[in-house]
């Protein structure tokens, strides 16, 4: 019969070294963000506003999260309250760098924009 979306899931990392998989992830993270950003300017040149495309964004990828983690792990969606509040505030200070990186869109070119957007691990590591 057929598999469950978590028993699929583990039986397909059981097969993948964690390594090769690492690699994958990260280049295929390198690839979608090297294409997001002149996507997003053309939209954002065809009239969409950086915030209604960011709240797309956003909201797209919190539905396949969600979805994600229901669908392998449902337990993972409970969190207790302190770390929720570090998790809000995580993402309300991320939420304002993507939301500056999209308004920033509007007015520069996306390799610029992209380019200064690159110099956060500077920034973290500094």
């Amino acid at each position: 019969m057929g598999l469950t979306a978590l028993a699929w899931f583990r039986n397909w990392r059981a097969g993948m070294s964690r390594m090769p998989i690492g690699w994958v992830i990260a280049l295929t993270s390198t690839v979608c963000f090297s294409v997001a950003p002149p996507i997003a300017r053309g939209a954002i040149l065809a009239g969409l506003g950086p915030t209604a495309l960011l709240m797309g964004g956003m909201v797209i990828a919190l539905v396949l999260l969600i979805g994600f983690i229901m669908a392998t792990s449902p337990d993972r969606l409970r969190i207790e309250r302190r770390l929720g509040l570090i998790a809000f505030l995580s993402g309300v200070i991320n939420g304002t760098g993507f939301l500056c990186f999209f308004v920033a869109l509007s007015r520069l070119d996306a390799s610029i924009a992209s380019m200064m957007f690159s110099l956060s691990p500077l920034v973290v590591l500094g």
